[in-house]
This record gives C-alpha cells, sequence and structure tokens, in this order.
C-alpha cells in the first residue's frame, strides 16, 4: 500500500509535467518574445579600400508590429525595416528595398534577393545591400 501512495503523486506529476508548455511559461508557442527591442546595426564597405574602416550605425526599434526605422547607410542612402510581425517565435521584418540575404556558407546571396525576413526570437538575421563595389551589411538581432 506505501507502493501504491508515493506512485500516485508521481504519476500526477508527470502529467501535469507532459500536458506542459516546451518552456515553461505558459504560452504553449516558443515562450515570450524578448522584453527588449529589435536593433539593427549597418556597416558600409566597399571593394576598392583595403584599409576602409567601416563606420557601424546603430538604431533600434520597438519589437511591435509596424514599428520601423531608417538606418543610415552612407553607400545607396538609408534602408528601411519595418515590423510586419510577431510572436513568441520571432519576428518578421521587411525593408523597403530588396536584400541580399546572408548565404548559407557565408557572404550574401545575390540570386535570391528579398524584402522580408524573419528573426528568430534571441537570434540574428544579416542581409547586405545587392552591389559588388559598395554598400552596408546589416545585422538585426532582437534579445
Amino acid at each position: 500500500m506505501h507502493r501504491t501512495l508515493l506512485l500516485l503523486p508521481a504519476l500526477a506529476l508527470g502529467l501535469l509535467a507532459a500536458c506542459g508548455d516546451d518552456d515553461g511559461t505558459g504560452s504553449g508557442s516558443g515562450g515570450a518574445p524578448p522584453a527588449g527591442g529589435i536593433t539593427v546595426v549597418a556597416s558600409d564597405w566597399n571593394g576598392w579600400d583595403r584599409d576602409h574602416e567601416p563606420t557601424p550605425v546603430s538604431r533600434t526599434l520597438a519589437a511591435e508590429e509596424g514599428a520601423a526605422v531608417s538606418v543610415p547607410c552612407p553607400v545607396g542612402g538609408p534602408v528601411e525595416v519595418r515590423v510586419e510581425s510577431v510572436d513568441g517565435d520571432g519576428a518578421v521584418l521587411r525593408t523597403d528595398d530588396a536584400m541580399a540575404p546572408e548565404g548559407e556558407t557565408g557572404g550574401s546571396n545575390l540570386n535570391d534577393l528579398t524584402d522580408r525576413f524573419e528573426l528568430p526570437a534571441g537570434d540574428v538575421v544579416r542581409f547586405d545591400t545587392p552591389t559588388l563595389d559598395a554598400g552596408c551589411g546589416f545585422e538585426v538581432t532582437w534579445a
């Protein structure tokens, strides 16, 4: 009988744990998004000056639908980054012009330009202006 009394609470706890969500926040969809804003850092580059020192520019926008920020790029002009949607798993961002996403092995993918980027919560997404001689690289984080 003592084993049955001990086994019943353990079984009940196991069932409760199995019914819970994956991160313990109660959201069931990956948890709450990070509390901070989304940070966009742009760094200029060029292909002709080996001694070029990039001038990073950082802008932060709220992690909420419709928030937007204009990020200066010395080569080609500013790029607007807008939050299209947000959930516990991440955010969908849009740029005002098509950009070159980061390639699978690094560098930029100039073959598949897009203006839509998925930013997983707590992660980073990178893209560049779709140029070969000079432009800006963008690193977007949400932490």
